[in-house]
C-alpha cells in the first residue's frame, strides 16, 4: 500500500515501487485522511503502473477529483492503452518493472526475475593510457582523470542503488584504486577478493612501447592483430625482462609455469574463466550483487562467457574506462537483457549513452594517437 505522503518524497516513492515490483509484489497507491482535491495520486498511479488506486467511495469531491483525473488520462492515452476485463490491471508495465516497452505486458504477467546482479568495471584512465603505451601487467597508477572517472563511477552506482555484496579485483593498482574510489563515493564498504587471474592481458615485449610508434614500425594490421586478435599472442617478453611477472615478488605465490610471457585473448580467457567459474559464479548463484573491477581484455573474456560473444566479434567490443556495465542474471545465471543494452551485450552501461559511446570510440582509436 503506497502512501506517498508517509514516504517522504516522490523519488523515494518511485524507489519503493521499483523494489516491490522487482520482488513480485503488487502495489496500490493510497490516499490519506485530510486529502484535498489535488489529483497527484491519480497521476502517480498511472505513472508508476500500480494498476490500483485506493481513494474511497466516490461520494466526496476530493475523491471524485482523482477518479475524474483517471478518466482524463484514459481519454488522452487513447484506445488500447487501458483495459478493464476482470483480473486485468489497468495500466501496462514499464521497462524497470521487468517488461520491455515494445509489446509490454500487463502488470502481474509472468516476467523473468533477476536473481543476481553482476557489475563489470574497467579501471579509470592510467598513466600509460594517457601516454598511449602498451600496459598489460605493468603496474602503473591512475591519472587525475582516471581518479575522477572512478569517482564518477561511484556516483553512478549510488544513483542506481547498486550496493555490491562482494567485489573482485585484479592484482594491479589501477583497478584497485578505481574500486576503492568508486566504493568510497557510492558509500559501500565491500568485501574484496584480489586475484592475478583478473589482470589485463600480458602484452609481452610490446609492454612499455608507444602504440602509435609501434604502428609506424610494424604496420597497423600487424599491431591490430597483436592488440585484438583472439588467438595470436604478441612477441614474448624475455626471461630476464623487468616485465616478466616471474621477476616480480608480487607473484611469488603463483606457480611459475602459470605466469605468462605474452598472451592472446584466448590465453587470457583460459586463466580468467576458472576464477569466474570457481569463485565469482558461486557468489552469483547465492543471489549476491557482485562487482568485478578489472581490465579491457579480462573483461572481454567475461563478456564472451556471459553474452556468448563470438571470437571474431569480441575484438570489436571496446570497453570504456571507469564506466559500470550492469548485468541482471536469472536463477540459472543466464543474462536478462537490460533496457539500454547495445548488441552484442545484454548488460547496459550506467550513465549517458552518448558519453559512453564516445569513451568506447576513444579506446578503439588508441593506435591512431600521435
Amino acid at each position: 500500500l503506497l502512501k506517498v505522503n508517509q514516504i517522504g518524497s516522490v523519488t523515494e516513492s518511485i524507489a519503493a515501487v521499483k523494489l516491490a515490483k522487482e520482488n513480485d509484489w503488487g502495489v496500490m497507491c493510497s490516499h490519506r485522511s485530510g486529502e484535498t482535491e489535488d489529483t497527484t495520486i491519480a497521476d502517480l498511479s498511472v505513472g508508476l503502473c500500480t494498476g490500483q488506486i485506493k481513494t474511497g467511495a466516490p461520494c466526496r469531491s476530493d475523491r471524485l477529483a482523482k477518479y475524474n483525473q483517471l478518466l482524463r488520462i484514459e481519454e488522452r492515452l487513447g484506445p488500447g492503452k487501458v483495459a478493464y476485463p476482470a483480473g486485468t490491471p489497468l495500466f501496462k508495465a514499464q521497462p524497470w518493472g521487468g517488461v520491455a516497452p515494445s509489446g509490454a505486458a500487463p502488470v502481474g504477467a509472468p516476467v523473468k526475475k533477476a536473481k543476481a546482479q553482476l557489475v563489470l568495471m574497467r579501471h579509470g584512465e592510467s598513466e600509460w593510457n594517457k601516454t598511449n603505451q602498451f600496459t598489460g601487467w605493468v603496474d602503473v597508477p591512475l591519472t587525475a582523470t582516471g581518479e575522477a572517472e572512478a569517482v564518477s563511477a561511484g556516483e553512478l552506482l549510488k544513483a542506481a542503488g547498486i550496493v555490491p555484496d562482494v567485489c573482485f579485483v585484479s592484482a594491479l593498482q589501477r583497478a584497485q584504486r578505481t574500486l576503492s574510489l568508486s566504493a568510497k563515493t557510492a558509500g559501500f564498504d565491500p568485501v574484496v577478493a584480489t586475484s592475478w587471474r583478473l589482470n589485463e592481458r600480458h602484452y609481452g615485449s610490446l609492454q612499455g612501447l608507444d602504440k602509435a610508434e609501434t604502428v609506424a614500425k610494424h604496420g597497423k594490421d600487424q599491431v591490430q592483430l597483436w592488440r585484438r586478435s583472439y588467438d595470436l599472442p604478441p612477441p614474448s617478453v624475455s626471461a630476464d625482462s623487468e616485465f616478466n611477472p616471474a621477476n616480480d615478488p608480487k607473484y611469488d605465490h603463483v606457480p611459475r609455469e602459470s605466469l605468462p610471457l605474452g598472451e592472446s585473448l584466448e590465453m587470457t580467457r583460459a586463466r580468467v574463466l576458472p576464477y569466474y567459474e570457481q569463485v565469482i559464479k558461486p557468489c552469483l548463484a547465492m543471489g549476491k550483487t557482485v562487482l568485478v573491477a578489472a581490465h579491457g581484455n579480462s573483461l572481454r573474456a567475461l563478456l564472451m562467457e556471459l553474452d556468448g560473444v563470438a571470437k571474431d566479434v569480441i575484438p570489436g567490443v571496446n570497453i570504456p574506462t571507469g564506466t559500470p556495465l550492469v548485468y541482471d542474471l536469472d536463477s540459472g545465471l543466464s543474462v536478462i537483457p537490460r533496457a539500454g543494452a547495445v548488441a552484442p551485450l545484454g548488460g547496459a552501461y550506467l550513465g549517458d549513452a552518448d558519453a559512453v559511446a564516445a569513451k568506447a570510440a576513444a579506446v578503439a582509436a588508441q593506435t591512431e594517437k600521435k
